[in-house]
Order: C-alpha cells, then sequence, then structure tokens
C-alpha cells in the first residue's frame, strides 16, 4: 500500500515529529509512505526543513515543496500529478492548507484522502477564519482522524458527522527517544548548571496558545521559595521578544533561560527535574508524551486532550489554565517531594508505554487507511 502525507509547515514541532514517528512505524508494517513538507520558509528558519534533513536519516522518502502561497492552483495541480505518476492509493492530509489542496488534488486524481486532525492554533487571528473555511473542507472527506477524545467532541459540535470521526493518539517510539539520553542529559547539566540545581523545563513554540507567560510568572513566585531553582524554555517563535522583556521585568534573567529550538529535546527533558505544559489549548501534545516517556514527572494545564494522558495525581499533576500561582504550587510541590515525583513519573511513563507505542498506533493507523482505500478501491469498479 503506498501512502502520501501532505503537511504544511513552518518548525519542526509535534506534528513534525509525529510524522517520522509514524512513517517508520508504518514501513515495519509494510506500508510504503511519502512525506512532503509543503514549507513557507521564513528567517532564521533553515532553508531546508528539519522534518526534510530527519526523515532522510531515517531513510524515508521525504521532499520539500516550497509554499509562496496561502493557497496555490500551482501546488494542486502539482500534487495530482504525483499522486497519478506514484500510483498512490490514499493522501493524507495534515492542517487546513493541505486539507484544502489535497482534497482538490485527490479529486482531479481520483485518489482517497483522508484528514488527521491536531488541533487549531489560535495565536494568530486569522487562524478563526481558516478554521471556518478547514470544517466546511472536513465535511466532504469520508474519514477525520483526531488525536484526542475532546477534539472529537470540539469538530462533532461543530456540526462534523461523529460517524466519520476516529481517535487515533500521537505516539512515541520510546526506545528510540530514550537512547542514549542520560549521558546527553549530563552534558547538558554541565554546560547551564550544577547537578544538584532543581530545573524545571517547558518546552513549545513561543506562541500565546502555549502559555509560557503564565510559565514566566510561576517562576518569579517559585524563585522566592527555592532561589536557586532553575526554569528552561525550549523553543522559538513569535513572543521571544516579548518574553525577554517579562523576564527582565521580573528579575528573573539569572534564572529564566531561553534556549531556543533544540533538537535533541530528548536530552534537555532528561536534564530536568519537573516539566510543565501551561498551554491554553491543545489536541493532544507530542512533546508531553515524549516527557512522560522520560519518566519526567508533569504539570500539566486541563486543557484539550490533556487529562486524557495525565491523570491528576496518577500520571501527572493537571491544574487549570492562566493561574500563575497554582501552577507554582503544583511545581513547589513536586520539588519537596522527590519520592512521589519518582513514582508518578514512573507511572507516567508506564502509562505512555501501555497507550501510546508507535507500533500499536501505527497498527490502527494502517487499519484505517485500508479501509478507506479498499472502500474507494469498490467504488472505483
Amino acid at each position: 500500500m503506498r501512502v502520501l502525507h501532505f503537511r504544511s509547515t513552518v518548525s519542526f514541532a509535534g506534528p513534525e515529529r509525529g510524522l517520522l514517528t509514524q512513517g517508520r512505524a508504518l514501513r515495519e508494517l509494510g506500508v510504503d509512505v511519502k512525506i512532503i513538507a509543503y514549507y513557507r520558509w521564513r528567517q532564521p528558519e533553515p532553508t531546508v526543513h528539519w522534518l526534510v534533513e530527519q526523515g532522510r536519516r531515517d531513510n524515508l522518502d521525504v521532499e520539500q515543496w516550497d509554499d509562496h502561497s496561502r493557497f496555490s492552483w500551482r501546488t494542486v495541480r502539482r500534487l495530482a500529478d504525483e499522486l497519478r505518476r506514484g500510483r498512490y492509493d490514499l493522501l493524507v492530509t495534515h492542517d487546513h492548507k493541505t486539507n484544502l489542496m489535497g482534497y482538490l488534488a485527490a479529486r482531479r486524481s481520483k485518489i482517497p484522502c483522508l484528514s488527521v486532525a491536531h488541533g487549531y492554533d489560535f495565536s494568530l487571528l486569522r487562524m478563526h477564519l481558516y478554521r471556518r473555511i478547514d470544517l466546511v473542507v472536513l465535511r466532504r472527506f469520508p474519514r477525520i482522524v483526531v488525536v484526542s477524545h475532546s477534539l472529537r467532541r470540539e469538530l462533532a459540535a461543530a456540526g462534523l458527522s461523529p460517524d466519520r470521526i476516529c481517535v487515533i493518539p500521537n505516539a512515541i517510539d520510546i526506545a528510540r527517544f530514550a537512547d542514549g539520553v542520560s549521558e546527553r542529559a549530563v552534558e547538558w547539566r554541565r554546560r547551564l548548571t550544577a547537578a544538584s540545581t532543581p530545573v524545571i523545563l517547558t518546552v513549545g513554540r513561543l506562541y500565546w496558545q502555549k502559555g509560557l507567560e503564565c510559565f514566566v510568572q510561576s517562576a518569579a513566585q517559585i524563585h522566592r521559595v527555592m532561589p536557586q531553582a532553575q526554569f528552561w524554555i525550549a523553543g522559538d517563535g513569535m513572543l521571544r521578544e516579548k518574553l525577554q522583556a517579562l523576564i527582565r521585568d521580573l528579575g528573573l534573567e539569572e534564572v529564566v533561560t531561553l534556549l531556543g529550538r533544540q533538537r535533541d529535546i530528548a536530552a534537555v527533558m532528561a536534564a530536568s527535574d519537573v516539566f510543565v505544559m501551561p498551554s491554553l489549548g491543545e489536541g493532544l501534545s507530542n512533546v508531553l508524551l515524549e516527557a512522560m516517556a522520560l519518566a519526567r514527572p508533569v504539570v500539566a494545564t486541563r486543557v484539550g486532550g490533556t487529562p486524557e494522558v495525565v491523570r491528576d495525581g496518577e500520571t501527572g499533576w493537571l491544574i487549570p489554565p492562566l493561574q500563575p500561582a497554582a501552577l507554582a504550587t503544583a511545581v513547589l510541590q513536586v520539588l519537596q517531594d522527590p519520592d512521589v515525583a519518582a513514582r508518578i513519573g514512573s507511572q507516567g511513563r508506564d502509562f505512555v508505554a501501555s497507550r501510546f507505542a508507535a507500533s500499536g498506533v501505527a497498527a490502527q493507523m494502517a487499519g484505517v487507511y485500508q479501509e478507506i482505500a479498499g472502500v474507494a478501491g469498490a467504488q472505483g469498479r
């Protein structure tokens, strides 16, 4: 079976890492996968997308198409030609832009299509309009895969048929992700802080929806109680200057570090003592699964699909969004009781291993591929 994935991208974030994980796992099941990264390049991003670089290192078939506009008929025609020439059985799209262009290309080439919905990011105002358009387009897809039950309820409430929406979560290859990470984590500690210093980490694009201002505000409160603690923010984005200003205003320049985007995020996570996800909205966070896979104790906001992974007091701690005091209190409780933190971290790792292993998730996805391609083939005959 040949499947083409089409993903519009400007950075290397959770969905991109998930595509690589899924591509490797599907290959083991005999599914021939190609990934097209539809890349809108912006400085200081690399001219070759990280998805392409990493995919080729993994011996996956990954190609970059440059994106120069919000919508392109030329790209629709090019994609339709690729579908026909490559004799693909299915097209899988991953966002509002590729949903629209992919649907049109699939119709031209008479190839069935599937959309994987990761959730909407409203950091930009125009995303509200794009979501409305996307919901109209998604009504025409035979099946939509969503990464969480929360997102399924959201799309059903927006008018999509629940019968056409199935839940298949994000996945992680724990053995691969954790391979050799302890040694690399020691090096991170050596470079940035003492071995005994408490480190609180968050990872994500520096966008409004990630709740990073709340993270910095909670750092000020934690710092007053535990002045030796260090706070790391891994990621980059439009809020970098605003966060830097907030850090200066709160007098936290010596304790809060903006690490920028990191390729070896596993080592950064393993070097931390607590992982925090202060998001205002999530479909199902890949970095959350990754932190839990490394047995990091996690404190996360009760939004989107997060409670499907973080069970309060069992696999992590849940707090309301936009409440720095609640976040600070939870983090301090974790740091002040290392035995409980270790137990919860271990339970979180076991939960992720049992529910989100790449091989099992890929098998679910391959079943949906076969169902859609089989139905389309029967209709074509």
